[in-house]
């Protein structure tokens, strides 16, 4: 709907209260309350998002260390570690309540991919280690630049832990689909469905509103229905869409549960993608293409009203890299102040002469932030110029 973050709504109620209306509509379920499900509903919404939002609340007290000098301060970093992996102790157990037991409980139902030994939990527990030792060294230092570049790095791994974070939530929607499929009178796998795509698809809303919208549909407002779920369409609809997810084919693995028939094959996007009839030479041309979910991202999010967090893609970046970095992200803010590095581009040149060598960056700030010339413009109307300013302005010029 129209309006701000503030005044939209999930399900009658506030849509920042996502995840309560999710578990009170588990509780208050006509089909009757079943304690396993609630468990699960709590789990995947409650802890799951605590745990994700405590990475980024790191990131933010890197940025803002004054905030651990406040007498209820908690190490954020402990904090999304706990939620995570709870009193869990065998790392090979699957046994427990926790998220990380959860994990590989699902994982232990799906067989690996050729050539791939992908475990959520660990590289989740290797992000999180990097993420301590450098949110250590930034509440250590008082170098305002250092500060900065920590806060990146901490962002950096922040978005690659909340990847391997999503795994499981996919898996567990593919594999609560598949059983409501084959057994269509079970409501409390239609629920489990429902569950999982309202946690996991909103991640898709952000880079591919369409594809969202038809799995949406098909999942959540049609789960009850699930004997008319086309199985293999969903799931090549959601396959293709794992790069909005920021996850692979090898990550998930192979649902060999599901008839080889009903099952499309997984194909991660080519490195070096054919664009419209052009066949690059970089075997990493698609980190770079990638920009275009950006571009969209930073759009929606406009859209949207979450200003902040479309000015932190902005910032930051979040899909597209960067082929000559080996870390981080080639983000839009760095290609608006990179335009004029290049004495050849006449074009640019042109730009300079005319506007200044901000203006770029001033109207895409403007227009996400609706501030300036934006202030009373509504958020479709600068979702539009934002988009517009990008790829009209800044990656005509940069190309």
């Amino acid at each position: 709907g129209d309006g701000t973050m503030d005044n939209k709504e999930f399900d009658d109620s506030p849509v920042g209260l996502f995840d309560h209306t999710i578990i009170m509509d588990e509780f208050d379920k006509k089909s009757g309350f079943n304690a396993q499900l609630t468990a699960e509903t709590i789990r995947a919404t409650n802890m799951w998002m605590a745990a994700t939002n405590a990475l980024y609340a790191g990131v933010h007290i890197c940025s803002n260390s004054e905030l651990a000098d406040e007498p209820s301060y908690v190490n954020s970093i402990d904090k999304a570690a706990a939620f995570w992996i709870g009193t869990h102790k065998d790392p090979d157990s699957s046994e427990g309540g926790s998220l990380y037991a959860w994990s590989n409980r699902i994982d232990e139902k799906f067989a690996e991919l050729s050539g791939s030994d992908f475990d959520a939990n660990v590289k989740i527990l290797e992000g999180l280690n990097a993420m301590q030792s450098e949110f250590a060294d930034c509440l250590g230092s008082s170098n305002a630049t250092e500060k900065e570049d920590m806060a990146y790095k901490m962002r950096v791994h922040a978005d690659d832990v909340a990847r391997y974070m999503t795994v499981p939530l996919v898996q567990s929607l593919i594999h609560s689909l598949a059983i409501a499929v084959d057994s269509p009178a079970s409501i409390d796998e239609a629920d489990r469905v429902i569950l999982y795509a309202l946690v996991a698809l909103p991640q898709i809303r952000i880079c591919d509103k369409n594809a969202y919208n038809g799995l949406y549909d098909m999942l959540v407002t049609n789960a009850k229905s699930a004997a008319g779920i086309d199985l293999s369409k969903a799931l090549g609809m959601l396959q293709d869409r794992y790069v909005c997810l920021g996850i692979t084919c090898e990550e998930v693995g192979l649902p060999d549960f599901i008839a080889e028939a009903s099952r499309p094959t997984c194909v991660n996007p080519p490195e070096n993608i054919l664009i419209v009839g052009y066949n690059g030479t970089s075997d990493m041309l698609l980190d770079t293409a990638l920009t275009d979910l950006d571009v969209r991202a930073i759009g929606t999010l406009v859209e949207m009203e979450a200003n902040n967090a479309a000015m932190d893609i902005y910032k930051w970046g979040r899909y597209s890299k960067d082929d000559d970095i080996s870390f981080g992200y080639s983000t839009i803010k760095d290609l608006t102040t990179d335009l004029y590095s290049n004495d050849q581009n006449f074009v640019s040149k042109d730009y300079i002469t005319k506007y200044g060598d901000n203006f770029q960056d001033e109207i895409i700030i403007n227009a996400i932030q609706g501030t300036g010339d934006f202030e009373s413009v509504s958020p479709r109307s600068r979702r539009v110029a934002t988009e517009a300013a990008i790829v009209t302005v800044v990656l005509h010029i940069y190309a």
